[in-house]
């Protein structure tokens, strides 16, 4: 019975098969069954001439006689072996003897097929040779794959450390830049604010009321511009890395009331109720950088108040809710409005900087696209996350969490 499955006997019909015979009546018989079976078939006379084709053309299988005249098939195969391949060497001889078999197998015989040769039983050993090739050529194509792709993956890892450390030196020269610039536009910023404030005082002379309205646009304008160069900056230095948080003990429901106090007015003036919810467990003591922290929430009930329509309401909530990575417990502070809401699709868009959602030529709101991403920043720069609950015309409640003690 003939062995094998069908990709085995397929990959032998691709095979070159070398046949080396003396004997005419088997060299004629078995190089057409040899040929019906393999792809190519070289054929030779005895072990010299076998050896010459092996060199030349490098068979996939090699089937031999053992007795023939010039060089045998032993000594050929010894010489094949030399040379180092594993080329799969069948063996066809009548002479059976124990020393006889030793010494084909020491010589680096796979098969042995004895005369008079059973065609199913060659069929089957050519077939458990492609089998093995087949088994073997999958493997080493796989290593080589393996390979390159190794060897891919090592040149990309070496692009991306090249691209991240030309990144980062591009970050730090944009921080030290925007630092230099920071100072530069500060000093003439805060003396045209200073003046315009001196002349809004009349201190020295009186101004009419349209001079007054003019001042206090100067005025205002230039605060606006030193809060948008302060949020440059700041984001500069969180992207860089080279912001370092003044991480101190503080009250949490001091820092909520004195951000709220701050906010009044903007409430006040835009018909917006604002109130705080403070949890009787959330009146605890924290570890932030009050600085930064304060930041946080002033930019986030400033966007609430700003978005929610006169006759809305702003709400702060404050508790204890379950640990994040390495803490038991954290804090978690929601701003929760009535405003106009997010739409679903727009919500990824939020945290990214110089990204606002009204066209700027229709924008109703003003705003440079800063706070949030920033906000953000800072929130993770001590251990926490934000994330975001909308609703398109019903309202939002931005969410973060900070580490307890």
């Amino acid at each position: 019975m003939i062995n094998g499955n069908t990709q085995d006997k397929e990959y032998l019909k691709s095979l070159t098969i070398l046949y080396v015979e003396d004997e005419e009546d088997s060299f004629k018989q078995f190089s057409q069954f040899l040929s019906r079976y393999c792809g190519t078939l070289l054929a030779a006379r005895n072990g010299a001439e076998g050896l010459e084709l092996y060199r030349t053309q490098l068979p996939d299988i090699v089937i031999t006689d053992i007795q023939m005249p010039i060089m045998d098939g032993l000594t050929m195969a010894q010489k094949i072996r030399d040379t180092g391949p594993s080329v799969p060497i069948i063996a066809i001889t009548a002479f059976e003897q124990i020393d006889h078999l030793k010494r084909a197998f020491d010589t680096g015989i796979d098969k042995y097929v004895s005369k008079p040769v059973d065609i199913v039983v060659l069929t089957n050993s050519l077939i458990d040779c492609a089998h093995n090739l087949r088994v073997e050529r999958q493997l080493y194509e796989s290593e080589e794959r393996f390979k390159q792709l190794y060897e891919e993956q090592n040149r990309l890892n070496l692009q991306l450390a090249e691209s991240n450390r030309r990144l980062m030196e591009a970050l730090y020269i944009k921080s030290d830049f925007l630092t230099n610039m920071n100072h530069e536009f500060h000093t003439p910023l805060n003396s045209v604010i200073g003046f315009s404030e001196v002349l809004q005082r009349q201190e020295f002379g009186a101004i009419n009321q349209k001079q007054q309205e003019y001042v206090s646009y100067i005025i205002s304008s230039g605060k606006r511009l030193l809060t948008l160069i302060d949020g440059v900056l700041d984001l500069s230095s969180v992207e860089s890395g080279t912001m370092e948080l003044l991480l101190v003990k503080c009250s949490l429901a001091e820092t909520l009331t004195a951000s709220l106090a701050m906010l009044e007015g903007n409430a006040l003036k835009g018909g917006v109720d604002l109130t705080l919810a403070l949890a009787p467990e959330a009146e605890v003591t924290i570890m932030a950088d009050q600085t930064k922290l304060k930041q946080i929430l002033h930019n986030l009930i400033s966007n609430a108040i700003k978005f929610t329509l006169p006759g809305g309401k702003v709400c702060v909530n404050a508790r204890i809710t379950g640990g994040q990575g390495a803490h038991e417990n954290c804090i978690e502070i929601s701003v929760k409005d009535t405003g106009i809401g997010i739409r679903e699709n727009d919500i990824p868009k939020l945290f990214q900087p110089f990204t606002q959602l009204e066209p700027a030529f229709s924008k109703k709101y003003n705003g440079t696209g800063l706070g949030l991403a920033l906000t953000k920043r800072l929130v993770e720069l001590h251990g926490g996350k934000i994330w975001l609950e909308s609703e398109f015309g019903a309202g939002s409640r931005f969410s973060f969490t900070l580490p307890l003690l």
